[in-house]
């Protein structure tokens, strides 16, 4: 019983480590993702040029998608999707100019969002391709984002097909009552 107890205060306090967010060998700053579908902050600050790391405390697959998109029309910075226990690098972190930038996991986006603080602090590294990002007050030029809906005969056909599969039902049970 005793090793039992000692056992679950190391787990407790590994994960206590994991959650507080030390920084890793992948990036200058960490966002990180703690048990139940939760960032461990509601903001993270980084300066100018920072890398920044997301690691995954959490049962769950989780990730880092900034709000606001880019010059190219993705978002401004994004993680992949990681597992328990693993971390991935935050690409796009390193562009940000001063200001506060929204994010959110997709995977759970009502639940887990937050910001990322950027100080005026330090030098952002060149976008490649010469573009600067949008200042995170204004909102984001670009096109205007393409809305994907259901193919509108799909509805027709799945209506079709339940009134034929009523109808095919009704003559079966016809056929075993003679």
């Amino acid at each position: 019983m005793r090793r039992r107890r000692q056992l679950a205060a190391a787990v407790a306090l590994a994960i206590l480590a994991l959650s507080l967010g030390v920084p890793s060998a992948l990036g200058d700053a960490q966002i990180t993702a703690v048990f139940r579908d939760q960032y461990g902050s509601s903001t993270y600050t980084i300066d100018q040029g920072q890398s920044v790391t997301f690691a995954n405390s959490d049962i769950d697959s989780h990730n880092v998608t900034a709000n606001a998109a880019g010059p190219d029309g993705n978002p401004l910075f994004q993680s992949s999707t990681i597992g328990a226990s693993q971390s991935a690098a935050v690409s796009g972190t390193q562009y940000l100019t001063s200001g506060s930038y929204s994010f959110y996991c997709t995977v759970h986006p009502s639940v887990m969002r937050a910001t990322l603080v950027v100080t005026s602090a330090g030098t952002p590294v060149p976008r490649p391709g010469g573009s600067t990002p949008p200042s995170s007050s204004s909102p984001p030029s670009g096109p205007a984002p393409v809305v994907v809906t259901s193919h509108p005969g799909k509805k027709k056909h799945a209506k079709r097909h339940k009134k034929h599969r009523r109808k095919r039902h009704k003559r079966r049970k016809s056929h075993r009552r003679k």
